[in-house]
């Protein structure tokens, strides 16, 4: 469950150095989220308390695409090498 996570601190980090390498790292860490997260809601959607997981899964789904979405955006600005 780690790993996404570790591989979207790493991604972060490439994009801060404007690494073109930061792309495909992010997007395999929001692949590995929404199968964790997908995995988490499937089990505990039932459970009590169950709102609460359902609001964080999306929450970190969301900010996941969202950081694709911008490195996408800026390989398309070639502001990355």
């Amino acid at each position: 469950m780690r790993l996404q996570f570790l591989g979207g601190a790493l991604g972060c980090v490439l994009m801060l150095l404007r690494r073109a390498t930061a792309r495909p790292v992010l997007f395999l860490s929001l692949v590995g989220v929404a199968l964790t997260m997908g995995h988490a809601l499937w089990v505990g959607a039932a459970a009590p308390g169950g709102v609460s997981l359902v609001m964080s899964s999306g929450m970190s789904l969301a900010v996941a695409a969202g950081l694709v979405w911008y490195t996408h955006r800026k390989a398309g600005l070639d502001l990355l090498r």
